[in-house]
Formats: structure tokens, C-alpha cells, sequence
């Protein structure tokens, strides 16, 4: 049966952000300040160290196996059980090695096409769309790699990622951004201070930007999920904070 939507009365969908940047960047400790998270963190990076003393949920994944289950888990008891309003995968890159890792028996076996085809279809037809349908915001993390030309210089940035999960995964989302830091001076200290950013349009052909037209056109923003809220939150069930 066909049916019909107005743009303009289209209901609210909760969001699914791909994040990815350099090591020590605010990844994970950004994730964070998305509504009541839990955290399915691969067990081979150690990445929930970050999240110590903040109010979050974490599952370790060792497997996929531990991932196929605590989606099921989520699925089933998530929202009546715990609360969680969002779910983390921190991260792709590092959850992807597992499988990797898995498939070549600990690198004793040689990875054969099939093997690549299916870390494909378990990330793209299994893990994406199985947590995008449920009613949770869904956050991405993934490490980057630089993109250099003949010359050997940097002309660009991507996930770090197996073959065209690369550029597909991310794509699939509602919003890419790459987190970056920046140092500036306090005007009141006078001291320099770390700031953390979300660039969320691409200067240099990085698969950064959204669906949602211009309301990130500035560029930056802080790696806050408030600063996000406060551009599109009645595009995705979250009130617009002051």
C-alpha cells in the first residue's frame, strides 16, 4: 500500500551520527553527551577507559557473537529495562578487526574475497539496519586514515574502514562528522585552552555533511550533542535546548 508523507509533517525520527577523526579527539567522551548511551565498546581498543566517571552504559564486545547478542539484548530490554535512549558502537574500525581477526583463524589463514564480502553484509545488512530500526539514536565511531597524493602530501581524510564499507557505512547515516581540536586563548586567563570540534562540512573532499540542508552550514560546531539539538532537535524527538 502506498503511503503518502508531507515534508512538513513528517514524524521525528531519532538520528544516526557517523563520527570519525584522529586519535584523541573526543570520539568517545562526545558520544557520551548523547541522551542516557550505552556503549557496545570493542574489547581489543579499550576505548571505554574515556568513559570512567560519566554516567553511561557500557557492554564489552569481544566477538561477534557478544555484538549479535547484546543487540539482542538492547532490542528486548534497553528502553523498559535501563532507559537507554541511545546506542554507541565505539568503534567500527576496531570491532571490524575482531571479525577480521575471527575470520583469518588470529591471521593463521589467509582472508579469502568471501571473508571481505561478508564483514560487508554483517556491517551494512545486519548491524546498520538492525539498530537504525529500532527507536534509539544510533552513534558510529571510527579511527581515520589520511588520504595523500603522488606527492606524498594530505589531501583529505577517511574512515578507517575495510574496502567500500568505507564510504557505503557512513553514507547510510543522517550525519558524518570528523572531530578535531583547536588550541584558543582565554580571554580572561589569558591562557591557551583545548577546544573540541565537530567539522561538519567538508573542505577537502572528506565524507563529511548530513540531510539536513544548511543547518549545519557553519562548518564547526562543539562536540556536544547539544550544539546538534539546538539546529535540528524537532527533526529528530529532542527539544531544542536553550
Amino acid at each position: 500500500m502506498i503511503q503518502v508523507l508531507n515534508s512538513k509533517t513528517m514524524p521525528a525520527k531519532p538520528l544516526s551520527t557517523f563520527i570519525f577523526g584522529p586519535l584523541r579527539t573526543s570520539k568517545t567522551t562526545s558520544a557520551a553527551t548523547w541522551p542516557k548511551p550505552v556503549f557496545l565498546s570493542a574489547g581489543n581498543e579499550g576505548g571505554d577507559t574515556s568513559l570512567r566517571g560519566m554516567d553511561v552504559d557500557v557492554i564489552k564486545i569481544n566477538s561477534v557473537a557478544d555484538m549479535k547478542e547484546a543487540v539482542a539484548y538492547i532490542d528486548a530490554y534497553g528502553q523498559k529495562k535501563h532507559g537507554w535512549r541511545t546506542v554507541v558502537v565505539d568503534s567500527l574500525t576496531y570491532y571490524s578487526d575482531l571479525f577480521v581477526q575471527a575470520a583469518s583463524n588470529n591471521g593463521e589463514k589467509p582472508l579469502q574475497q568471501r571473508d571481505w564480502g561478508l564483514l560487508d553484509l554483517h556491517l551494512q545488512k545486519w548491524l546498520l539496519p538492525k539498530l537504525m530500526s529500532m527507536p534509539y539514536h544510533t552513534v558510529w565511531i571510527a579511527n581515520e586514515v589520511e588520504i595523500k597524493n603522488s606527492d606524498g602530501n594530505v589531501v583529505s581524510y577517511s574512515p578507517s574502514l575495510y574496502g567500500q564499507t568505507k564510504t557505503k557505512f557512513p553514507g547510510a547515516t543522517d550525519l558524518i562528522v570528523r572531530t578535531m581540536i583547536r588550541s584558543v586563548r582565554n580571554p580572561n586567563t589569558q591562557k591557551l585552552e583545548t577546544e573540541y570540534l565537530y567539522r561538519t562540512v567538508s573542505t577537502d573532499g572528506s565524507p563529511i555533511g548530513g540531510r539536513f540542508g544548511s543547518a549545519f552550514s557553519s562548518g564547526t560546531i562543539p562536540a556536544h550533542f547539544k550544539a546538534i539539538a539546538q539546529q535540528i532537535g524537532p527533526y529528530i524527538g529532542e527539544e531544542v535546548p536553550a
